[in-house]
């Protein structure tokens, strides 16, 4: 017994070293890489700081020989750069959309509804193909605290191209408490598909409700508030003060201020490819000889508006 530990002391201190020259150089190896590491890093920061100090000099260098004062004794202050908030800023966003048709009816007439004089426009597009409404929009950030988008329409009206502004307006990026302000001419926050482009849509007319009671699309200048809820669950609160110029209102009454409108909606996912929404919306608005699609002459209409949706 006495000789078997002799001997399995021997063999552990035989191994012990073989383990620590292992644990050695596996730590050495390691230090060398760190090391490696630390040198990279340490070239790389002097190359950007050399690049920085070059750049600070000829942005100096520019400064001075614009200066006016030639001569003058004073330092040269280099302003730093604005941080934007926004990756899009100073480079916008540009799209143009082509929309094109083929479409067809069921019916031959204009499933208006009696008795209700609709807009002139809320009837259905002419059958066959067609090129329809194409837009030309442009979205870009003005700064760290405001958007604007800008959006042309190009459309064939009776065999000529009309070119009109569909959209124009700023939004607020920096509201503190989920708030936010959009200003100029947007497509009212009423409903659920009247925020949407027309080219937005799965068929080639809209449902009849947007049709009858707005003309397809209820649009308007004036100014928009709206607040975001923190809630896990999507919920949006909103009020509109609006021109009263688009339809169902009409002639800018009331100084130009002839509209306007509140809404809320609430929603949530289903799943990774399903969600759903519901919501209420008031608009109020006054008629100033609104234009409908009358044939026997008795085509305007004065008078208050009230929709629910």
């Amino acid at each position: 017994m006495f000789h078997r530990v002799i001997i399995l002391a021997v063999l552990f201190l035989a191994v012990l070293p073989v383990c620590y020259a292992a644990d050695q150089a596996e730590i050495e190896r390691v230090r060398q890489e760190l090391e490696v590491l630390r040198q990279s890093y340490e070239q790389h920061i002097k190359a950007l700081e050399a690049r920085i100090e070059s750049l600070e000099i000829q942005q100096a260098s520019e400064l001075k020989a614009a200066s006016p004062a030639m001569g003058t004794t004073e330092p040269v202050v280099v302003a730093a750069p604005a941080v934007q908030e926004r990756p899009g800023a100073f480079n916008p966003q540009i799209g143009v959309v082509l929309v094109g048709t083929a479409s067809t009816y069921s019916r031959d007439d204009d499933a208006g509804i009696p008795g209700y004089m609709a807009g002139s426009e809320s009837g259905p597009l002419s059958e066959g193909f067609s090129l329809g409404e194409s837009e030309f929009n442009l979205q870009a950030s003005i700064d760290d605290r405001f958007y604007g988008n800008f959006t042309l329409a190009v459309a064939d009206e009776d065999g000529s191209t009309e070119v009109e502004l569909e959209e124009a307006w700023f939004q607020t990026l920096a509201l503190p408490y989920g708030m936010s302000l959009r200003g100029g001419r947007f497509f009212s926050g009423i409903g659920y598909r009247n925020q949407f482009h027309r080219h937005a849509d799965d068929f080639v007319e809209r449902p009849l409700p947007y049709r009858i009671f707005l003309e397809n699309q209820y649009i308007d200048d004036g100014i928009q508030a709206t607040w975001l809820a923190p809630t896990d669950q999507f919920l949006e609160f909103g009020g509109e003060w609006l021109r009263g110029e688009g339809f169902p209102a009409a002639g800018s009454a009331n100084s130009g201020k002839g509209a306007w409108s509140l809404f809320a909606r609430t929603g949530r996912d289903v799943g990774v490819s399903h969600s759903w929404q519901a919501g209420l919306s008031w608009l109020s608005a006054d008629a100033d000889d609104r234009h409908s699609d009358g044939e026997d002459g008795r085509d305007k209409f004065n008078g208050d508006v009230d929709l629910a949706i």
